[in-house]
């Protein structure tokens, strides 16, 4: 069974440990800008999926561009005659507890 649990919790995107991402093919930089903006404009959307590592971190199941997108925030960048810069944002959590048996991210009970 898997839970995920009803509170977010807001992280540094640095202080997460990001494994390999479910895509078959890596974000391209004008998406992760893209993303980057929307963020910046709108918030973020959606809670990023995470789980507690082997060693006690967190450890990301999803969210792997939005955690780009926010690292991107961080530093700031230009993208279509705009500057964004975010150097304090951090990024929205939430922990998915399992009893061990299920390991994708992407259902929910």
């Amino acid at each position: 069974m898997k839970i995920v649990t009803k509170r977010i919790f807001q992280f540094v995107p640095d202080e997460l440990s990001v494994g390999p991402s479910g895509r078959h093919l890596p974000p391209s930089e004008e998406e992760i800008k893209k993303l980057a903006a929307d963020i910046s404009i709108r918030g973020q959307m959606s809670p990023i999926l995470l789980k507690d590592g082997e060693d006690e971190s967190p450890q990301v199941l999803s969210g792997h561009i939005r955690i780009r997108a926010v690292q991107m925030l961080r530093r700031g960048f230009h993208h279509h005659q705009h500057w964004f810069h975010h150097p304090n944002l951090k990024i929205q959590c939430r922990f998915v507890v399992t009893d061990g048996r299920e390991e994708t991210p992407f259902q929910s009970v």
